[in-house]
C-alpha cells in the first residue's frame, strides 16, 4: 500500500526551503451583512498548509539566463532581453544572366533564343571603360529589373523588352514598361 505524500516527504526544490505558513486572523465576510445578528467571522481556513515553500536565504541563486528566464521561475518570459549580438556575413549573389539557345520544332521551324535578364539594373550607370563590363559594374546596382528577349526563327519570331522601377521618385509606387513583337510566317501552298 502506498502512503500519501506529506509536506515532510515531498522534495524541496533547489534553493528553496519550507517555512511555517502565516496564520491569518478571521475577518468579516465579504458581501452584504446577514439580516439577523452580527456578521459572522470569515477568514482563510485555519487547517491550511502548515508550511510553504520560500527562497532559501542561505543559498545563492543561479544567475538568470536572458534566453531561458530565471531557473527557479518556470513562468518567466522566455526572452527577457531581446538584444542579441550577431555577426552577419553577406555576399551579393549573381543578379544577371545571359542565356543562348537553339531549338527545332515541327510547328515553329528553327528558332534561336537570346535572353538577357538583370535583377539589379541601373539605367544611369553607364560604362566608363572596358573594365566596367568585365567587372560587372556597368548598368548594375540600382535595384531595377531589365529583361531583353529575342527569339528569331524561320517561321516564328518573338521579341520582348521590359523594365521595372520598384520605387519611382523614392515613393512606394513602382513603374513597369514592356513591349513585345510577335510574328508567324504562314506557309501557303
Amino acid at each position: 500500500m502506498m502512503a500519501t505524500p506529506t509536506e515532510e516527504t515531498l522534495p524541496v526544490p533547489p534553493g528553496q526551503q519550507y517555512v511555517p505558513a502565516p496564520q491569518y486572523a478571521p475577518g468579516p465576510q465579504p458581501g452584504p451583512a446577514p439580516a439577523y445578528g452580527p456578521p459572522p467571522a470569515y477568514g482563510p481556513p485555519m487547517n491550511g498548509p502548515a508550511r510553504v515553500i520560500v527562497p532559501d536565504p542561505n543559498v545563492t541563486p543561479l544567475p538568470a539566463n536572458p534566453l531561458l528566464g530565471t531557473p527557479t521561475d518556470p513562468f518567466s518570459p522566455m526572452f527577457t532581453d531581446p538584444a542579441v549580438d550577431m555577426d552577419v556575413v553577406l555576399s551579393e549573389n549573381q543578379t544577371g544572366r545571359l542565356m543562348l539557345g537553339v531549338a527545332v520544332n515541327s510547328d515553329a521551324g528553327l528558332v534561336g533564343q537570346i535572353l538577357l535578364d538583370e535583377q539589379n539594373f541601373d539605367w544611369q550607370r553607364y560604362p566608363t571603360s572596358w573594365d566596367d563590363f568585365v567587372s560587372g559594374r556597368a548598368w548594375r546596382g540600382g535595384g531595377q529589373h531589365f529583361r531583353l528577349e529575342a527569339a528569331p526563327g524561320t517561321q516564328v519570331q518573338r521579341y520582348l523588352a521590359s523594365f521595372t522601377q520598384p520605387y519611382v521618385f523614392d515613393t512606394d509606387y513602382s513603374l513597369g514598361l514592356s513591349g513585345s513583337y510577335f510574328t508567324r510566317v504562314i506557309a501557303t501552298g
